[in-house]
């Protein structure tokens, strides 16, 4: 193809454009809203869901790093999820 056509790309040449950039506008506000949340439910949120680049941390290694017990770790991100979505919400 030549000419003028020639530069204009079709959807098929990126599909995942307009997407990437939805996710991109989302990304950005679900981490203003976790901003929002204290610093132990920011960290716990961030290493869960890897919302940090990182992969997604076990509620093992979130118990270790706050330094609680398994079943408070779980309460705890319970809590910040809920805490979030009222944050979302709003």
């Amino acid at each position: 193809m030549s000419g003028y056509a020639s530069g204009i790309t079709s959807d098929q040449d990126h599909p995942n454009n307009l997407d990437e950039l939805i996710l991109v506008e989302d990304l950005g506000k679900l981490r203003a809203a976790i901003n929002q949340l204290s610093n132990d439910q920011s960290k716990v949120l961030m290493w869960k869901f890897g919302l940090d680049g990182t992969p997604p941390r076990s509620i093992t290694y979130i118990a270790n790093r706050m330094r609680w017990p398994v079943p408070e770790a779980q309460k705890q991100i319970g809590l910040a999820i809920e805490q979030l979505r009222g944050v979302i919400r709003d």
